[in-house]
């Protein structure tokens, strides 16, 4: 069942649902979006309440198989957010300097009776429950022709057997974007940044094909640096990326650092890496 009312600027939309079938007997959603319109930007405020039977399913070689085990409790997820955007109005598109875009989401949830892989890669059920605040920053600031993306997480779970997240994590992006040759060449020129906390991250089973629990290593707390550059002429793109820049400035420096994406999964070195896309239509 659903619901939408509109009133002036305001927006409220609500959602019901729930499972009768023999396998996920109970299952629920509740949740439900207050929305104000103010033009260029707007504040929304949401809930979230369900309860969902577990789906473990994990892949082995040809074959997919589905731990269907009555005695699980269902998971359950209790949310409360807030989030305001920003979006430069069209009409104004020419304006050269300025933010074009933000966005702010801060979030509470309450999460219980979490299932995960353990390290011996069988189905665990904790019978806790964690408190998750989350913050979410996303902002692209127009300065000219140059650029800045940025986009940074703030998160803390009150119990790591529930769910383990990294503190902060971060995404940034700074580029150039112009024209030359009387606009027949499009450039853009930048630099990638991306950072991390340490946390003690699930780890990759292919096997299983599933993330499995483990404490034994923590990844994070590097940064990983990304120079790249495009050129776009009529339907040609040509792209050059120099990936990871900063591992072989860091070798230089005599810092030894083990860079991973997650346990057993290292993160490549210095890498380049280059394209052509040519579009042959009109």
């Amino acid at each position: 069942a659903s619901a939408r009312l509109h009133i002036g600027k305001f927006l409220l939309i609500a959602n019901a649902e729930e499972t009768n079938g023999p396998r996920r007997l109970g299952d629920y959603k509740l949740d439900g979006t207050l929305s104000l319109d103010l033009g260029s930007s707007k504040l929304q405020i949401s809930a979230l309440s369900e309860a969902q039977s577990p789906n473990i399913i994990y892949y082995h070689n040809k074959g997919v198989y589905n731990w269907d085990i009555t005695s699980y409790n269902k998971i359950k997820l209790q949310r409360i957010a807030a989030e305001y955007t920003y979006h430069e109005p069209d009409t104004q598109s020419f304006r050269r300097s300025g933010i074009e875009s933000f966005k702010i989401n801060l979030s509470s949830s309450i999460l219980s009776d979490n299932i995960w892989f353990d390290s011996k890669m069988r189905p665990t059920q904790g019978n806790a429950s964690a408190l998750i605040l989350n913050a979410d920053i996303y902002g692209h600031i127009r300065m000219g022709w140059l650029h800045l993306r940025t986009h940074q997480i703030i998160q803390h779970s009150s119990n790591n057997d529930v769910v383990r997240v990294p503190l902060f994590a971060s995404k940034n992006s700074l580029y150039a974007d112009f024209n030359l040759f009387r606009n027949a060449l499009r450039a853009q020129v930048g630099v990638d940044l991306r950072y991390h906390t340490k946390f003690y991250c699930d780890a990759w089973n292919p096997v299983l094909g599933a993330f499995y629990r483990q404490d034994n290593v923590e990844v994070g707390n590097y940064f990983i640096a990304d120079l790249w550059l495009t050129l776009q002429v009529k339907r040609a793109t040509i792209y050059l990326r120099a990936s990871h820049l900063n591992a072989p400035i860091e070798q230089l420096a005599g810092l030894k650092r083990n860079y991973f994406s997650l346990p057993h999964y290292p993160y490549e070195n210095f890498t380049l890496y280059w394209g052509l896309i040519w579009r042959f239509f009109d």
